[in-house]
């Protein structure tokens, strides 16, 4: 009988990617809306209001995700609160566009941004017969293009909901933390892979749970609690950085 296939699971931001895909992502939707609003019929008498109120709006949104970020990072407030909000400011667009607009910011952004390292160990796991799996937090539709640029497979990341093609702000997915190690461990069991013999990588104390799960956890540019975590457990710790061009 034939033993279970490992696998190389690898979280997204600051593992794969130098930065936050989805924080950059909605700086460029933002600039965007309010260039559309700033040139669209402009001089007449409702485009001030709009104007006003956009930026009223925008004012009030960054309040309360400075408020959220701040209460998440004295562990106040679960992190998957900040990010059920960060999401909901998407409700309205279309579908298509956002889809367009994504696939247009990888290639452009992210591409651009990705550790040369990780593109080295996903191709040593796919040479040895590991199937490459993305797991992220982020939005699928700003992960899954990422596969015109590295050896990925497959990716665990967060659906948008869009009835009718509009996104009404309700997604599903892991969030954060706990979620992302229960989604790891389903999407293993549906696939029948072994997470005794998988690989997983990732930067974040958050990721604690995901990375126990695998019986080759790597921490990849942790923060402090989590090297002081993996020097403990004797999990590896890599250092990637961008190339310089």
């Amino acid at each position: 009988m034939d033993e279970p296939r490992a696998a190389a699971y690898f979280d997204f931001d600051r593992t794969v990617h130098d930065g936050d895909a989805g924080v950059l992502f909605g700086k460029e939707l933002l600039r965007i809306r309010r260039r559309r609003l700033r040139d669209e019929a402009r001089g007449t008498l409702g485009w001030a209001g709009r104007n006003i109120a956009f930026e009223a709006w925008l004012g009030r949104i960054y309040a309360e995700a400075t408020f959220l970020r701040l209460a998440s990072e004295a562990r106040l407030v679960k992190r998957s609160r900040l990010l059920r909000k960060a999401y909901t400011m998407m409700k309205g667009l279309r579908i298509d566009d956002l889809r367009g607009l994504a696939n247009d910011f990888v290639d452009e952004v992210v591409g651009q941004r990705l550790f040369p390292e990780a593109r080295a160990e996903m191709e040593s796991h796919r040479a040895a017969g590991r199937p490459v799996i993305v797991v992220s937090t982020g939005m699928r539709i700003l992960i899954e293009p990422i596969k015109r640029h590295l050896p990925v497979d497959d990716v665990i990341a967060i659906d948008l909901a869009a009835p009718g093609g509009v996104l009404d702000g309700q997604i599903q997915g892991p969030l954060w933390g706990q979620e992302k190690a229960e989604a790891v461990r389903d999407y293993a069991h549906r696939h029948a892979l072994s997470l005794p013999r998988s690989y997983a990588y990732s930067d974040h104390r958050s990721d604690i749970p995901f990375l126990r799960m695998a019986g080759h956890p790597v921490a990849v540019n942790p923060g402090f609690a989590l090297a002081w975590h993996a020097r403990r457990r004797g999990w590896p710790i890599r250092r990637w950085r961008r190339s310089p061009a």
